[in-house]
Formats: structure tokens, C-alpha cells, sequence
């Protein structure tokens, strides 16, 4: 009876949004996923604080703008893996034993020569040009240190400056409101609360 009587209130735009916003509710109730964002502004510590985790340096730590891509990691598998999609279309799955496609596609594309799926990971994640074409990546390391139902979601810094694309605002306001179920934010510590 209330969802009629909404219904009729409610046409149009309104509705859709709503709509939507009730199923992407519902989704997440089935995911047995925990989502937890790291925001922060630009060199907070949001790499760092992950690669401490995880007990190796698997994302680039910079005083600059590193992250220009929202990048989802999680405890999975033998071997570390990536599957990445660009915003052109072209995905791949590649992993430590087998990169050959996504690297090709980085050497015909950007004219980068990579050797290692550490550093596809290190462009994909933070070179500005080739970051900012990456649609998704998410990336799977065997025996990490985060429980397996814990997707970290390390995500472009607040205020990049102008060495960066400019959408790192947009795409760390997605990852919050439509993905993350809970957020960590990050602050330098020499910067007063």
C-alpha cells in the first residue's frame, strides 16, 4: 500500500533514483563483502598505510600524487593477479606468471616497456596519462595480510594539484558514496586535525 502510494507521488526522475538507489542497497546486503575505502588528501599515507599492510610495496609511494585510479585489493588466490579494464574497452587478466597482453597493450598504446607486473601495476595505478584511461583494477594478492571478505580501496587523493588529472575529486566521491561501506581517512601527521 505505502509503495503505491509513493509511486504515485513520485514519477519521473525521482522515481528512477530511487529505484535505483534501493537496489544498490540490496546488492550490497548479499555482497558478504566488507568495502573499506582509504581517503585522504594527496601523500596522506593512504599507499603507504596499504603496502604496511600487505608487508611488501605493492602500490607506488610518492610525496606527489601517486593514485589517480580507484584500485580494489583483496586476498585471493596463489599468485599475484590484476584484472584491469580501460574506458576504450580493453580488459585483461594477467598475473605475475603471465602479463604479456596487458603489457603489450601498454607498450602500442603509451610506448612504455614493462618487465614485471609490478610495474604495470606501478602505471596503472599512477602514471597520470595511463591512469586516468583505467575504467577499474582490482588486484588480488595471495596470503595478504587483510581478512578475505575485506576489499581495500586505496583511492586518488583530495587536492592533487595541477600535476594530476583533474577527476580525482570525482572518482574518490563515487568510491564513497555508491561502493565503500565504511571509509578510513587518512591525514598527514604533521597536518593539525
Amino acid at each position: 500500500c505505502i509503495e503505491i502510494n509513493v509511486r504515485q507521488h513520485l514519477k519521473g526522475d525521482v522515481l528512477r533514483e530511487i529505484t535505483s538507489k534501493v537496489e544498490r542497497c540490496r546488492s550490497k546486503m548479499d555482497d558478504e563483502k566488507l568495502y573499506l575505502a582509504l581517503v585522504g588528501e594527496f601523500s596522506s599515507g593512504k599507499s603507504t598505510f596499504i603496502n604496511a599492510l600487505l608487508g611488501f610495496r605493492l602500490l607506488k609511494e610518492a610525496v606527489m600524487p601517486t593514485t589517480a585510479c580507484a584500485t580494489y585489493i583483496q586476498s585471493k588466490g596463489k599468485i599475484l593477479t590484476i584484472n584491469v579494464s580501460f574506458f576504450d574497452g580493453c580488459k585483461f587478466k594477467a598475473s605475475s606468471n603471465d602479463f604479456k597482453g596487458v603489457a603489450s597493450y601498454l607498450e602500442s598504446t603509451y610506448k612504455v616497456v614493462r618487465t614485471s607486473l609490478l610495474e604495470i601495476i606501478e602505471d596503472l595505478t599512477s602514471d597520470q596519462k595511463i591512469a586516468r584511461t583505467v575504467k577499474e583494477l582490482e588486484i588480488f594478492v595471495p596470503n595478504a595480510n587483510i581478512p578475505r571478505n575485506v576489499v581495500l580501496i586505496d583511492t586518488p587523493g583530495f587536492n592533487p594539484g595541477a600535476v594530476s588529472v583533474d577527476n580525482h575529486y570525482e572518482i574518490t566521491k563515487h568510491v564513497v558514496e555508491e561502493i565503500a561501506d565504511a571509509a578510513l581517512i587518512l591525514t598527514p601527521q604533521e597536518q593539525a586535525m
